[in-house]
């Protein structure tokens, strides 16, 4: 997406010099937005693969993705197909959701040969979804995204200090710079990889794992791709000296179908009136209106 760094594709999938385009977990100011990644991790295979999503932690946001918990909803669900390389939605998404789904309709997604080459371990790894940002060295400045378990050992929102993400965060970016050097992340929009070995594998030490390094013990980030994940933000506040926590449920879940090649977003969303919903009720309004007439007249 936005990180034009040049870099040597060393991909076990892919090669030849090439710009990244994935956005680093880090940058400066409030409009550092890292790009939301989708990663797997067989440890039985000792293998791990990384897929850029092609929507950043700005367009990805719980104003435009989020659920609602009451009143009348609809099911709204963003699919992305690594098989064919494509994406498609449903339901009424609101204008920011529907206009960034767009772009990354449109844009050039290679994700199909790492999927083939990884689908043999998809059966036995775990999944997570995560966007981390980095606007400087204080606990307010850090900014994440990150599936979570659900069930009663989610205790995600007891944290309180925004000091666990300037641990995690050093880890994110470092996993995420060594994957950008392989497999189609520097010859497509939204490219994908594979590795085993060192920072680039999710499982190493010097990666985050599963919980971020250790780093966020209340909550797992990654289940298997037989179960269903929950979504939240996580935000430093600004004016708190680095400490205090913003704690964003999305009211969403992603879920996989790894025999398809697939990862879905869902969400209930707010429910618009369909087309002839809205023409029944001017109908009946025009209607009481010409009662009304008739009945002064």
């Amino acid at each position: 997406m936005k990180f034009k760094a040049l870099v040597i594709a060393l991909a076990m999938i892919g090669a030849g010099a090439a710009n990244a385009n994935i956005s680093l977990p880090s940058g400066s100011g409030a409009a550092a937005s890292s790009s939301v990644l989708f990663t797997m991790m067989n440890t039985g295979a000792a293998t791990s693969s990384m897929f850029d999503l092609g929507l950043d932690r700005g367009q990805f946001n719980a104003a435009a993705f989020g659920g609602v918990t009451s009143g009348a909803t609809q099911l709204a669900t963003l699919t992305w197909n690594f098989t064919s390389n494509s994406v498609t939605s449903s339901g009424n998404w609101g204008v920011d959701a529907t206009s960034a789904i767009a772009s990354l309709q449109s844009a050039s997604n290679s994700w199909s040969s790492t999927w083939n080459a990884y689908s043999a371990n998809a059966a036995g790894s775990v999944y997570d979804v995560f966007a981390s940002d980095r606007d400087g060295t204080t606990g307010a400045a850090q900014h994440l995204l990150s599936t979570v378990v659900l069930g009663s050992t989610n205790k995600i929102e007891t944290a309180t200090n925004a000091k666990i993400l300037l641990a995690s965060s050093s880890s994110h970016n470092a996993y995420v710079a060594a994957n950008t050097v392989f497999g189609t992340h520097g010859t497509a929009d939204n490219g994908a990889n594979i590795q085993g070995n060192g920072t680039s594998y999710q499982g190493s030490n010097g990666s985050f794992k599963t919980n971020w390094n250790g780093t966020m013990t209340m909550f797992s980030a990654a289940a298997g791709v037989d179960q269903s994940l929950g979504f939240y933000g996580l935000d430093g506040v600004a004016g708190s000296s680095g400490n205090a926590l913003a704690i964003t449920n999305f009211n969403g879940t992603w879920s996989m179908d790894a025999a398809a090649g697939t990862l879905t977003y869902s969400a209930q969303i707010a429910a618009v009136p369909e087309p002839s919903s809205i023409a029944m009720l001017l109908a009946g309004l025009g209607l009481m209106g010409f009662i009304a007439r008739r009945r002064l007249s």
